[in-house]
């Protein structure tokens, strides 16, 4: 398969969307914790060194699924993780006919700019061209900027997948039907 890559116009500079090629999987995982970094003190100490670790382990997870980088320039600005429904899936919950999105990144620096959105969209994309009934994501409460993004695309919240990882936190599912 042909590495995807699409062009976006963003505040004036040059957005590209596509596959992270291996050796950038470092920098991708250094990303990932910077732009998640921020929910560090709202999440007990133990909770955050596993989900920091799990984060950042992007190498294992290419296993079922695609990294996709936003670039602008030579700079890796975003990041998501894109779970295809033509790869066998350990770590995704959802149904097979589903596709998945996890772990969207951008760098604080770089917000507000429509970089997750074009990220979220390059996935939409991915799903449609692969003929899911749906993709689907989960996101927490402390993530009211994401949550409000995913609505605005079109996610709608699907309490039925939703999980506790302790029993005072939920993280949300939400999933787009696709035509």
């Amino acid at each position: 398969m042909l590495p995807s890559m699409s062009q976006y116009s963003n505040m004036g500079s040059k957005l590209t969307i596509r596959d992270a090629d291996p050796l950038e999987y470092d920098n991708v995982s250094g990303l990932i914790l910077t732009a998640y970094r921020e929910y560090q003190h709202q999440m007990p100490c133990d909770d955050w060194t596993k989900y920091s670790t799990s984060m950042q382990d992007v190498r294992s997870r290419t296993v079922e699924s695609e990294l996709i980088v936003a670039v602008e320039g030579n700079v890796i600005v975003g990041s998501a993780t894109f779970y295809p429904t033509y790869m066998k899936r350990v770590e995704s919950r959802w149904p097979q006919e589903w596709t998945a999105v996890r772990l969207v990144a951008v760098r604080p620096d770089k917000r507000t700019r429509g970089i997750g959105k074009a990220l979220i969209e390059e996935c939409i994309d991915r799903s449609k061209k692969q003929d899911a009934m749906a993709i689907a994501l989960h996101t927490t409460p402390l993530m009211t900027r994401a949550q409000q993004m995913y609505e605005a695309l079109g996610f709608q919240r699907i309490p039925k997948y939703d999980f506790e990882p302790r029993a005072d936190f939920v993280v949300m599912a939400y999933k787009m039907e696709l035509d």
